[in-house]
């Protein structure tokens, strides 16, 4: 990094001083940002756990859905052919 002297008017002890005190703001902020970010991921985390709990649920329920309508339509056939069944043997 290239140093460049201290401005005019600042001694040199006060502008290390100056920037030494910048460093430390700088790297207390990224620290700050790191942690920040770090919840976050952690909250995403915990969302995207949840989504996929909600998918698997929705999948669970459409295929009761889907279960239930083969139920219902099998009964319904099963049902036309007693029906069809009594019909003929009525006849004979």
């Amino acid at each position: 990094m290239d140093e460049k002297p201290a401005p005019a008017g600042v001694p040199p002890l006060q502008a290390d001083d100056i920037i030494e005190s910048t460093t430390k703001r700088g790297v207390a902020v990224v620290r700050k940002h790191r942690k920040l970010l770090s919840e976050l991921l952690g909250a995403v985390d915990v969302a995207l756990a949840e989504l996929k709990l909600m998918e698997d649920i929705r999948q669970n329920v459409l295929e009761k859905k889907r279960l239930k309508r083969r139920t219902q339509m099998i009964t319904a056939q099963s049902k036309s052919r007693i029906e069809t069944l009594k019909v003929a043997q009525a006849r004979f």
